[in-house]
């Protein structure tokens, strides 16, 4: 556990880890007495389980990205998680909650594909899985990192706060994003998609 800032003395904020699973990286607010206030333990164990399904595709399209599950947006903190799949938890709500995810590419396989295969890719292949509850809908902010930096991004994630001024002071502005609709769950248009693809 790592302290990351005060808040006028009465409290902080801890990056944590449980011993037996140092995968789990989540953030909790402390007082200075000890006594938890709040944290985001059961949406990391969320995003570890939406990585698990996603990372293997997403590392055939761009072998050696980085993907993190930043924040999952769920509403029922005192659901258990250990008595449930993922795709039980999404089931059980009218409109599951999303995700917000940091995807870093090495910047020598960013440009592997062409930007029509990458939509097909976004759109059907991961767009089928969360149109069958297999993974939340997603928000997905993406960085091309230079390759001899990319060993920077799981340490960060492993010891840092997930703010995204945290990242953006450590890799810069993201190179793009792009969301899911929250409705139909499905990706934005084509055109959309290379607006933001080739506008930076």
């Amino acid at each position: 556990m790592s302290a990351n800032n005060t808040d006028y003395r009465k409290h902080f904020y801890a990056t944590c880890a449980p011993v037996n699973n140092k995968d789990i990286v989540f953030t909790a607010k402390i007082t200075t007495s000890g006594e938890i206030m709040e944290d985001d333990y059961l949406e990391m164990i969320l995003g570890k389980q939406i990585n698990d399904v996603i990372y293997p595709e997403i590392d055939k399209m761009w072998p050696g990205a980085y993907v993190n599950i930043k924040q999952m947006h769920i509403k029922d903190s005192c659901l258990d998680i250990n008595m449930h799949s993922l795709k039980d938890f999404l089931d059980s709500y009218e409109n599951p909650p999303y995700a917000d995810v940091d995807l870093f590419i090495p910047r020598s396989v960013s440009d592997k594909w062409s930007i029509e295969e990458e939509y097909k890719f976004w759109s059907e292949d991961i767009g089928q899985m969360i149109l069958q509850h297999n993974i939340p809908k997603i928000s997905l902010g993406v960085w091309v990192v230079d390759d001899d930096r990319m060993s920077e991004v799981n340490e960060f994630y492993r010891t840092t706060e997930r703010r995204i001024t945290f990242v953006e002071n450590k890799f810069g502005k993201m190179t793009y994003h792009f969301n899911y609709d929250e409705l139909t769950m499905k990706m934005i248009s084509y055109e959309d998609y290379k607006k933001r693809r080739i506008g930076n």
